[in-house]
């Protein structure tokens, strides 16, 4: 399986380079960065805020016979929901985002920490291919497939499978690839 991982818009091909050896140390799949994508959609005036799904319709345009990753720093939503740290087309689809806006401590005015705000973004990246792959949400608060309604959350879990996602992440790969 190769994951594509897609930069969109400012996002530093040092952390891209570090997203894509993290994801090979989890996974056991190919990652291959692709060029740079300039964000092609509109802000939502009344929210401050970019709507994902959009996001994902652009991002169905670059889909390849794998899994397609974006990474982009604006801040996101889905209708429903206030914000979103990421989010796919469905589980086991073939595209999804993640934002690193509200993982940085700066969004909420406090000091930057780097090792915080890494330890976030591979949570994120993790969590949502995870669910590009078939992984629904766990029980597990300390599984990287818990839901993270608040930073806290992301902060709580670990930035890995627990062993029964792990166990269906291997049967998944198995079958399906």
């Amino acid at each position: 399986m190769i994951i594509n991982l897609l930069p969109v818009g400012k996002i530093s091909s040092e952390l891209i380079e570090e997203i894509a050896n993290f994801i090979q140390e989890r996974i056991p799949v190919d990652v291959k960065i692709k060029d740079k994508l300039i964000l092609g959609v509109k802000m939502d005036e009344t929210r401050g805020q970019y709507n994902a799904i959009h996001i994902l319709k652009i991002l169905l345009n670059f889909f390849e016979p794998d899994k397609l990753l974006g990474v982009c720093d604006v801040d996101i939503f889905v209708p429903g929901m206030n914000f979103v740290f990421g989010v796919v087309n469905g589980i086991g689809g073939e595209v999804g985002i993640v934002s690193i806006t509200r993982l940085r401590q700066e969004f909420y005015g406090l000091p930057e920490d780097l090792e915080i705000f890494k330890s976030r973004v591979r949570k994120e990246v993790l969590h949502e291919l995870g669910h590009l792959i078939g992984l629904s949400h766990c029980p597990d608060p300390s599984c990287v497939m818990h839901f993270s309604n608040s930073l806290m959350d992301t902060d709580y879990k670990k930035d890995e499978l627990c062993d029964i996602c792990n166990e269906k992440m291997k049967q998944i790969l198995k079958y399906l690839y």
